[in-house]
């Protein structure tokens, strides 16, 4: 009889774990996402761990943002809306064929491990090596964010903290800051800097 208690509150309390447990599931709150679609077609999907919202032409996905559940969850309003013009830029920068114009409308910080994967096809190859830039409003300048791979469906994956107006080009913008150039240049300037204290640090040796 002892037994026969133990298992009907074992099942019993099985069964309440059951019943309760998708209300202490973490639930994604789609009024705090703002979805601008414009002529772009929305689709959203979601696996246990990440959700997304696809923008599409026709078939063709043309941007997508992926974010973490568990950060999106206690995140604030997000605007996922995305321009590909920019006044800031056009008055910053001598734009070209090349140049691609990345203009996002959120304002301020993003969920941690956001990404967003654009498609780029129209102006860069499959395997081509971008650099993207986003423009500084504190010195009014454009700053090096990253350098990133077209794969072969003629996309590319950023991960972002904030949003800003960005720049992709396969060139270097000579005025930016934080170019890989201007840090290539420092160390070959220090690499050269150690090489001529080394010679001269032998040629002192040898002459004593």
């Amino acid at each position: 009889m002892k037994y026969i208690k133990i298992g009907i509150l074992s099942v019993s309390l099985l069964i309440g774990i059951i019943i309760l447990t998708p209300f202490f599931q973490p639930k994604i709150n789609t009024n705090k996402v703002v979805k601008n679609t414009g002529n772009l077609v929305l689709e959203k999907a979601s696996d246990n761990n990440t959700i997304t919202y696809s923008y599409k032409s026709g078939t063709k996905i043309i941007y997508s943002w992926i974010f973490d559940k568990k950060e999106i969850e206690n995140h604030e309003n997000l605007n996922l809306d995305m321009d590909f013009e920019s006044e800031f830029l056009r008055k910053t920068v001598d734009l070209n064929n090349d140049m691609k114009i990345l203009s996002f409308d959120h304002h301020g910080l993003l969920p941690k491990n956001t990404k967003v994967k654009v498609y780029v096809k129209d102006k860069y190859n499959p395997y081509d090596k971008i650099n993207m830039y986003y423009y500084d409003e504190d010195i009014e300048l454009l700053r090096y964010k990253d350098s990133y791979t077209v794969d072969k469906e003629g996309y590319i994956l950023v991960n972002l903290d904030h949003c800003s107006d960005y720049l992709l080009t396969a060139t270097i913008v000579q005025d930016a800051a934080n170019n890989p150039q201007n840090i290539n240049i420092v160390i070959m300037v220090l690499i050269g800097i150690i090489i001529l204290l080394i010679a001269v640090s032998l040629f002192s040796s040898s002459k004593k």
